[in-house]
């Protein structure tokens, strides 16, 4: 198999050189598409956990949720946001990539 990959890149470099930049490209696109569905999935998520801390902390001051549960729920709610608040940042440089 790698003798024949080979062959071709040596008889035909060009084409080559070619098909593996779609292929490149063709990834990268998927990629991205992927990326941009999680990012999307995880900023309504964010939305949503803020409407049910708010939710929560009312239902709480009225009585009709115990401090227990309020407490156990807080908790959850601020680690997912959290999680979420890492997944939303901006990728950072590569630190090797500028040594």
């Amino acid at each position: 198999m790698l003798r024949a990959i080979a062959d071709y890149a040596k008889s035909d470099r060009a084409a080559f050189i070619r098909e593996v930049q779609e292929a490149q490209a063709s990834q990268q696109d998927s990629d991205i598409k992927k990326k941009k569905h999680r990012l999307t999935a995880a900023q309504k998520r964010a939305g949503e956990l803020e409407h049910l801390v708010c939710k929560i902390y009312e239902n709480n001051a009225l009585g009709r949720l115990p401090d227990a549960r309020y407490a156990a729920l807080d908790a959850q709610y601020a680690k997912e946001q959290e999680e979420l608040a890492v997944e939303l940042l901006p990728p950072q440089p590569d630190d090797r990539a500028t040594a």
